[in-house]
Formats: structure tokens, sequence, C-alpha cells
């Protein structure tokens, strides 16, 4: 296999020879075993031809009454004079892309975000000790679940949730607290009440008494679960009731759609770009080459109070579209669904909805939906227990 010394050797190189007597020179090429191509007569007293660069010695080095020299090379050697014209730029090039490409894996800031002080602390100090710091390389996403989860299996007292992200050059760490609700055993005592109007749903009673049952209608306010309880309209005993009610709750949601919309659709062609933010704007250092794009934006470094984002640019088609009246319709009750969805926990769920009346206006469909949701409506209120009458003998 040929070296790279000698691949520059026997490239080839495109020559011209400017001398008389041209037809003599070339029959001594061929008795000399040099062989050329693409032989050009430029004119009476010039040619060009093409042959391999270390023949080029030799012709000078034999004919030293012509002008021989090189014109052009060939294959990817003609890019040689474009390479040193701007060697400065490309050098500064490579080695912003191997910065870049470093800099990419390395975290410069760990961002915890919890509003009390002593659980930000508590889990910096765990991450620290996983490694999860400032100035390190990245880690994998398998890698920082398993840390996670060795954080919330050691303190199951103290948090409820976990979350590490990875943005940019970033860390993003956000925490749910774990708020364990501790009943003291003491004198005080409390009903569970309804927090607003609703037909209850379920009861799920841990301590106290029922007074109402499923299907009953309660006001804000009605006690659900009594901490008095009662045998024979007498008080035996008195606690403060525990448990969960759930009811459903009725909402109005109003949606208004528009019945002309643009629909985009990704091409599947992309394009890669850095964008900076410096606080004043926001600016793509290259030009985007699409007519309509949709982008991304992956957080890369921050330096001197300008950020910069690697942005993916996908190329998108746009149609103008029209709804009809029964598709605004659905699409209104789509948006009430996920706008009601939003206010739910996992232990409350949306059960039905109904349009109650529609209107076109301005090319708009204005839709009022009627929704029933089940919920958690109850709620601890304490009372004080009246005192005892003491009977007089």
């Amino acid at each position: 296999m040929l070296n790279i010394y000698d691949k520059v050797k026997t490239h080839q190189v495109e020559v011209s020879v400017e001398g008389p007597f041209l037809n003599l020179f070339l029959s001594r090429l061929y008795k000399m075993h040099i062989n050329i191509s693409n032989i050009k007569y430029l004119n009476d007293k010039e040619i060009s031809f093409i042959t391999k660069k270390d023949n080029v010695t030799k012709l000078i080095k034999n004919f030293k009454d012509y002008k021989i020299k090189i014109k052009n090379e060939k294959g990817i050697f003609r890019l040689k004079p474009l390479i040193l014209k701007n060697k400065i730029f490309l050098i500064s090039l490579l080695l912003g892309l191997i910065a870049f490409l470093f800099f990419q894996n390395i975290i410069v800031e760990v961002n915890v975000i919890h509003a009390d002080k002593t659980i930000r602390e508590l889990v910096t100090d765990e991450l620290e000790n996983y490694g999860v710091k400032r100035l390190t390389l990245k880690k994998s996403y398998s890698k920082l679940q398993e840390i996670k989860q060795k954080i919330l299996d050691k303190y199951p007292d103290q948090l409820e949730w976990l979350e590490i992200k990875t943005i940019g050059m970033t860390y993003e760490v956000r925490i749910e607290q774990r708020i364990l609700t501790k009943i003291k055993e003491s004198n005080s005592l409390c009903n569970i009440i309804a927090t607003k109007s609703a037909m209850i749903t379920k009861i799920i009673s841990k301590k106290g008494m029922n007074v109402k049952d499923i299907g009953d209608y309660v006001g804000k306010g009605d006690i659900v679960i009594a901490g008095d309880i009662k045998a024979n309209e007498e008080i035996k005993q008195s606690v403060c009731a525990q448990g969960e009610v759930y009811g459903e709750v009725w909402y109005t949601v109003n949606a208004s759609i528009s019945l002309n919309y643009k629909e985009k659709t990704k091409t599947g062609r992309k394009r890669f770009n850095i964008l900076y933010d410096n606080g004043k704007e926001k600016k793509s250092i290259f030009k985007s080459r699409f007519k309509n794009s949709e982008s991304n934006l992956k957080k890369i470094f921050s330096l001197f109070g300008t950020t910069f984002y690697l942005q993916t640019e996908y190329e998108v088609q746009v149609k103008n579209l029209t709804r009809t009246k029964n598709e605004a319709i659905k699409v209104a009750l789509a948006k009430a669904q996920e706008k009601i969805k939003l206010k739910l926990n996992d232990k409350e769920r949306l059960i039905t909805q109904k349009v109650l009346n529609n209107s076109l206006k301005n090319s708009k469909m204005e839709v009022e939906i009627f929704v029933s949701v089940e919920e958690q409506i109850g709620e601890v209120a304490k009372y004080v227990a009246p005192p005892k009458e003491e009977s007089l003998e």
C-alpha cells in the first residue's frame, strides 16, 4: 500500500510546456516512457497535458530549454491551494468544532429547583456524592435514572418525586417534597366537610362517622364524615375524622374555534444552525434555507451573558384548510377536555361533557360546553366540643 509521501508524488497534475519543436518534445517523452494524457495545443509554442507529479521533476531536468510548470493539481490535491489560502479559518473552525463537541459533554451548572433551602441542600449533597456536579462529563439517561431512584429510596419520608433533566450543559433538578400529614393524638376534634357543591360519588372513611351517602347532594361546608360518633342519637366518642370524599362537580367551558386554519406537515428535511440570545435579541448565525420551518433549541453553553443554542430546523409544508361546523365542535370538545384534565390529579377523572350552545361569529365557532368531573371535595374542619353539662344533686 502506498504511504502518504508516495501518494503525493504519484497523483496526477496538469502541466504546461512552452518552447520550440513541441512535436519533437512529445516524441522524446514517448522514448523516455513518460506517460501523458489529455494533450492540448494552446498555441504554436505551448501545450498542456496530464501526467504524474513525479514526472515533472524529470521533465524539468531533461528539458532545460523549455518552460515547464504545473498548472493544476488533480483529484483531492486540487483543494490544496484553497486549504492553504484559508488555513487560519479552517484551523479556527476545526478548533471550534472540537471545543463544541467537548463542551457539549461537560456540565457547567446543576440547578436544583425547590422553595425549601433544606431540601435543596439535601438533594445537592446527594447528587454530588454520585458525581452529578459542575465541571463533570454528562451521564447517560439510564445512569441518571439509577441515581434518582437511589436518592428517592434513601429519603422516602422527605422526597415524593425527583426529576433530573439534561438541558444543554446544565442539569435541571426538580423536586416534590413529601408532606406527611400527622394526626396528633390530642383533644383536637374535626369533621370532613365538602369544599364545593357536588353529588357524592365515593367516600373512603378512615375515622369518624359517615353522615352522607353516595348519591347525596351536598353544598359547600356540609359535613360528610363527622368527628362525633353517635349511637341512638347519643355521642359515644368524639375524634378527628379522617377520610377522602369524592363528588361529581359541574362546570361550563367556553371555546372559540376558527373555521380557517393552517395545517403544518414535516417534510423530513432538517438543517442545523447556531442561535444566540444575549438578553436583547435572539438571532440565528446562518440564514435559514427553508421557506417554512419549525425549530427545536438545545442549550450548548453560556458565556459573558450570551447563551448559545444548537438550533434544529425542520422544514414544514403549510396548507390553508377550512373546518366544517361539526369538525369545529369536535375540536372545541377536545380542547375543553384537555383544559379540564390539566386541573385533575391522578385520582380524579372526567365523567362526561356535552355541548350546550354553539354559534358562528366572524368565521369562528363559539361553543359552550357542560362538563362533569369527579373530584376530591373533602377537607378537614376543626370544631370545638360543647362543654359537658354537670348534674346537680
